[in-house]
């Protein structure tokens, strides 16, 4: 027989991770993010990530509890405030939400619970007697359930060589609960990847989201109107730039929008890879409707995996209306 020790050594719980970097929209950004893992001594992960950048500020705060429901749950307490520059308006948000998370066969995700969100836009550029009626210069709460469920099959969440991305997302917001917005929120999205080979990989995505006003609403204000363009939607329009305009060329969003991509993804050498790819897009002013502005593009690019996430270099053609544009050669980095 043998004696054997065993010593098990706590690992560091606390940690301050610092970002900055450059984006075509944002320009110059950073954030800190302070993350506890053993929150009150309970084993509980609390974070806190202020961000800041040319175009916005903000703050998040997030409690994550993995053992009050059993080790397959995580209950999710999330505030956030923000205050942000829009192409065509400006606003700020502050937001609460609690929610449980729970994982099926390592693949399937469910998450549900509770959202209450206050948005107030001002400096808009639209005629907002006619697109936001009496809801513009007020907070409007938006307050509800929410549910969305994952698939996802792929390989690595970065760099994805084959498998599928599913979700489903839906948000109800009513009265009842504390709004004084009432609309059903649904989001749709797949994307699927194949390996050609020595070609490199296929990735096929596309996306629906709309928002139906209801209890007698007719418009939402600005802020939850949907607007496409910009690095990851149709890469042929600057942020915000695909949708309807009013009679001066101010974008005004819409009730639904839609947007679907086809790219090739090759690598060149090592961590460096180009992609070819075509974007097309559609932005509703009308609920559950995939029509209205309407714009598309073909273009090609450059992506760098560091080990945190790509950097990507994307140029795009417009050949199409321009709506909202200045421009037929956008660039984004």
């Amino acid at each position: 027989m043998a004696d054997i020790d065993i010593e098990v050594e706590e690992g560091p719980s606390r940690s301050l991770d610092f970002r900055v970097g450059w984006g075509s929209y944002e320009l110059a950004m950073g954030s800190v993010t302070y993350r506890d893992l053993n929150f009150l001594g309970r084993g509980r992960a609390f974070e806190v990530t202020p961000m800041v950048s040319v175009r916005s500020q903000g703050v998040d705060v997030i409690v994550e509890d993995p053992w009050i429901l059993g080790d397959q749950t995580l209950v999710f307490l999330k505030g956030s405030a923000l205050r942000r520059e829009e192409p065509f308006f400006d606003y700020r948000l502050y937001g609460f939400e609690a929610a449980v998370e729970r994982r099926f066969l390592q693949r399937f995700l469910v998450r549900a619970g509770y959202r209450l969100v206050a948005e107030e836009a001002d400096n808009i550029a639209s005629d907002a007697s006619l697109y936001v009626q009496d809801l513009v210069g007020n907070f409007r709460r938006s307050a509800g359930i929410h549910v969305a469920v994952r698939w996802d099959t792929r390989d690595d969440p970065f760099l994805p060589t084959r498998g599928a991305l599913l979700r489903a997302a839906a948000f109800w917001s009513t009265p009842s609960l504390g709004a004084n917005l009432a609309y059903l929120e649904v989001d749709l999205s797949a994307a699927d990847h194949l390996p050609l080979g020595p070609v490199g990989v296929l990735m096929i995505g596309g996306r629906f989201q709309t928002r139906k006003p209801l209890e007698g609403q007719r418009v939402l204000p600005i802020q939850l109107r949907y607007f496409l363009g910009g690095s990851e939607t149709v890469r042929s329009f600057f942020r915000s730039e695909l949708t309807p305009i009013d009679a001066t060329g101010a974008g005004i969003g819409g009730h639904s929008a839609a947007h679907a991509t086809l790219e090739l993804r090759r690598g060149i050498h090592q961590a460096l890879h180009g992609a070819v790819f075509t974007d097309v897009g559609w932005v509703s002013t009308r609920d559950f409707d995939i029509g209205g502005a309407c714009g598309y593009g073909i273009g090609a690019g450059l992506r760098y995996y560091l080990p945190i996430g790509p950097v990507r270099l994307d140029a795009a053609s417009n050949p199409g209306d321009l709506w909202a544009a200045a421009r037929r050669w956008p660039l984004h980095l």
